[in-house]
């Protein structure tokens, strides 16, 4: 849906229960009642009174239980930018700290980003925050910060975040896309803009590190409640158990979920940009699209992101940064990781690092599998098959070896017939040079045609292949395209990249183009604009 102007509105599909057709809908405010010594109330500077939406996600929308029509009207805009009148309205900005590019940073916070509060969802009762980013300066921006965020940036992060949800892998989502009707300069001047975003929670790692700093032995129960939340909002399984094994669990899943989505990530071929423990949610999902990106070519060392100088979230580097993050974690936990109170302090600490570094040992096996199954969804295959495995790890290594297009490889694979007559002949080779999954790299060619015959004798599932490898992808080519249209006002490009992308394993006529595997332009570099 869009609202391209404020007098436009479309009539919602479908018919849901909703508040909000006449105020503002129902939220919590968990977090705030909870946690007030990392919160502080939204107060904004400016009114915005020549904001509107842009892009509105109607079917999130629905699953949130919220009038479209009211969301685009004046006081559905002014909601969703955290200026409501509702006299129940609590908008916070939350505080945290966190390791930025490897530099402790205890001054952090939302300095842009403000929490609307909770949504219970009416059909499941899941309970969801509702975040604004870009919509003003908070109590912990920096100096000089405007709390804005360019147009694009918040576009991008729409698309990118949408694909990922779509794609099966744990994610903030995005509502909408508002304009606020000012102007930002960054790099270049363009449209301030901000997005609302729906995530099962914003408790990060830094979360956890801004407490431990906070209360360091744990005196007011700061760190324990944090903890108590986490595991109310993510891992409510775990709320029977006793202390120190509640907490202990705790950060074993918290470990396996990191594992496992970076696993996906690495499957995908996504680049986060930004992994600082701040961006780290501790729900086990992806958060912060800023300089996000995708491969085209298999490339452990590919930076894309403008501000990583060194390289330190390279493509090949997330796994290990998962692990450096997860240590970091550890250290904020260790007072809710000691055994009976009584205990020795220095044999309690000795025993609560030993319970910590069993489970970050665990990290690596549980990355290391998670990545195996994926690419064994992608190539039809079983992971837990011996006969399996070396087809797995060859292809693996072909991808590295040849700096492969993973992704249109794998899709190629799955639309093509398993055991085609003439394998690995001149007429195989050239169908895959035509695609431009291979382009003229002959040496690929005859190492991917031997591999196949070895993947083709396992009998790939082919329609766990089809569910699992995209149609389309977000290539940086085609998101700068449909960004660059948006800018100058024409949003048909944007309109259908995200047609293609949120149902992204459906191949659909008239969306040729957004197939192709397009290169990234030359120097292509993301910038943090959200």
């Amino acid at each position: 849906m869009r609202f391209r102007n404020s007098s436009e509105a479309a009539a919602p599909s479908g018919h849901h229960p909703h508040d909000g057709a006449t105020g503002s809908p129902t939220l919590e405010h968990n977090f705030a009642h909870q946690l007030p010594e990392l919160t502080a109330p939204y107060e904004p500077a400016t009114p915005l009174p020549g904001a509107r939406i842009l892009v509105l996600n109607e079917p999130l929308a629905a699953e949130l239980g919220l009038n479209a029509d009211w969301l685009g009207s004046p006081a559905g805009v002014q909601f969703l930018l955290g200026r409501g009148t509702d006299s129940e309205a609590r908008p916070v900005a939350q505080f945290y700290t966190g390791h930025q590019f490897g530099s402790f940073n205890p001054q952090m916070g939302d300095g842009r980003a403000v929490l609307l509060g909770e949504r219970r969802t009416p059909d499941t009762k899941k309970l969801l925050d509702l975040h604004v980013k870009g919509a003003g300066t908070t109590a912990y921006s920096r100096p000089g910060s405007d709390g804005k965020a360019p147009l694009t940036a918040a576009l991008r992060e729409f698309l990118l975040s949408e694909f990922i949800h779509a794609a099966g892998v744990p994610t903030a989502r995005s509502l909408a896309v508002l304009t606020t009707g000012e102007a930002v300069h960054r790099h270049r001047t363009e449209p301030a803009a901000a997005i609302v975003r729906v995530a099962t929670s914003h408790l990060r790692v830094g979360t956890f590190q801004a407490a431990r700093m906070r209360d360091p032995e744990n005196a007011s129960g700061l760190l324990r409640r944090v903890a108590d939340m986490a595991i109310q909002r993510h891992f409510p399984e775990l709320a029977e158990l006793s202390a120190p094994e509640r907490y202990l669990e705790l950060y074993r899943h918290v470990a396996a979920a990191q594992a496992r989505l970076i696993a996906q990530w690495m499957r995908l071929g996504f680049i986060h940009g930004v992994m600082n423990t701040d961006n780290t949610a501790i729900g086990g999902f992806t958060l912060d699209y800023g300089p996000a990106a995708f491969l085209d070519r298999f490339d452990p060392q590919a930076v894309f992101s403008s501000i990583d100088a060194h390289g330190r979230y390279a493509f090949g580097n997330q796994p290990a940064i998962g692990g450096w993050n997860l240590a970091r974690l550890a250290e904020a936990i260790l007072p809710l990781l000691s055994p009976t109170p009584g205990m020795d302090a220095a044999e309690a600490n000795r025993s609560a690092v030993a319970a910590a570094q069993d489970v970050l040992d665990e990290y690596s096996a549980i990355y290391r599998h998670a990545l195996d199954a994926e690419f064994a969804d992608a190539l039809g295959l079983d992971a837990q098959q011996p006969s399996h495995q070396h087809v797995l790890s060859e292809f693996q290594v072909l991808a590295e070896e040849h700096q492969l297009d993973v992704a249109q490889v794998l899709r190629q694979l799955t639309d093509t017939d398993a055991n085609p007559a003439g394998l690995g002949s001149q007429a195989w080779h050239d169908t895959w040079s035509a695609n431009g999954a291979l382009g003229d790299n002959r040496a690929a060619l005859r190492d991917l045609s031997h591999w196949r015959e070895q993947w083709s004798g396992a009998q790939p599932d082919r329609e766990l292949m089809a569910r699992t490898n995209p149609v389309y992808y977000p290539r940086n080519a085609h998101v700068e395209e449909a960004l660059a249209a948006a800018l100058g006002g024409d949003y048909a490009p944007f309109d259908q990249l995200w047609d293609a992308l949120r149902a992204p394993f459906t191949r659909r006529v008239g969306l040729e183009r957004w197939e192709k595997p397009t290169p990234s332009p030359t120097g292509f570099r993301t910038v943090c604009g959200t």
